[in-house]
């Protein structure tokens, strides 16, 4: 009996990473690209939170293992420097500040996004930061003329010191030194004295001009206060003097003005009484002249 033959497939070789869907299923290419428009945005979106989510649960767990291996004490002194040093929109991403009013999700923010300033902020932002970089060069220039005139000095005391070491002119240094010395000995003696001389004339000084501060604070300050207190009362008394003068005189002013008018009438008065009565007094000796020329001679010569 002729055995049949029995054929097996061979095994599916693995599908290469390198070879897309679309080459392995070119029908599905079309239904694919039609679809690819309408679910770009859509995959892209989910790809961004799940890498957003993935990097902030990391961070959270790193956060957290730090904080399981420090003590108390590191934990707030980390706590502090993560705030502190944390940009605002990874404190909102990390929900450990909420967003402003402005920056809200109702606004069509997202949380974890950069807060980028205004052209104008960042317009005075560029001109300040360009007066602080004109300042620093500025400064900078200064450092290296001051650098290279510490150069030129220090090259100076290098010459100087080679001088000094030279063996051939020691001799002649070492004996112009020791003149030097003997000189300076001298002088440095002198100027000592006179120190100490000057030293105790301020000293006296000090001390008179102490005597003549504590002086002053007890006498003259006293001798100011009762001249001044003096000066005081007789200024009050002046001002009431002035016062009573001031309603004196208005009062007796009055008053005279009133007598003066009385008078001046009084006299108008008597005035005329007088003339009136120089009047009377001329009629009647008129009518004595009349009636004594008229009478007659025998009436005289008796009388």
């Amino acid at each position: 009996k002729l055995k049949k033959k029995i054929f097996h497939k061979p095994p599916k070789s693995p599908k290469s990473p390198y070879c897309s869907s679309t080459q392995l299923y070119p029908k599905k290419a079309a239904a694919w690209r039609s679809l690819q428009g309408t679910g770009t945005a859509r995959l892209e979106s989910t790809a961004v939170k799940n890498t957003r989510q993935m990097w902030l649960g990391s961070l959270k767990q790193g956060i957290r293992m730090s904080h399981s291996l420090k003590s108390a004490g590191d934990v707030g002194h980390l706590q502090t420097n993560i705030s502190s040093s944390t940009p605002e929109y990874l404190k909102e991403a990390l929900g450990m500040k909420k967003p402003k009013h402005s920056r809200s999700s109702s606004n069509g923010y997202i949380p974890g996004t950069p807060d980028y300033k205004e052209k104008e902020d960042m317009y005075d932002e560029i001109i300040e930061l360009k007066k602080t970089i004109q300042a620093q060069r500025s400064e900078g220039d200064r450092m290296k003329t001051k650098l290279r005139r510490l150069e030129e000095e220090n090259n100076r005391k290098d010459k100087q010191i080679e001088q000094l070491l030279d063996p051939s002119r020691g001799s002649e240094l070492a004996r112009a030194l020791s003149e030097k010395k003997t000189d300076n000995g001298w002088v440095a003696s002198g100027l000592k004295q006179k120190i100490l001389k000057l030293e105790e004339q301020c000293k006296e000084k000090d001390n008179t001009i102490s005597k003549f501060q504590a002086d002053m604070k007890t006498t003259n300050l006293e001798e100011v206060r009762l001249a001044m207190e003096t000066y005081y009362e007789e200024v009050h008394r002046l001002q009431l003097l002035l016062a009573k003068s001031e309603t004196m005189r208005k009062k007796y002013g009055r008053d005279t003005q009133k007598r003066l008018k009385a008078l001046n009438a009084a006299v108008l008065r008597l005035s005329r009484n007088i003339k009136e009565l120089q009047d009377e007094n001329r009629r009647l000796k008129e009518d004595l002249d009349h009636v004594l020329s008229s009478s007659p001679p025998s009436n005289k010569t008796k009388s």
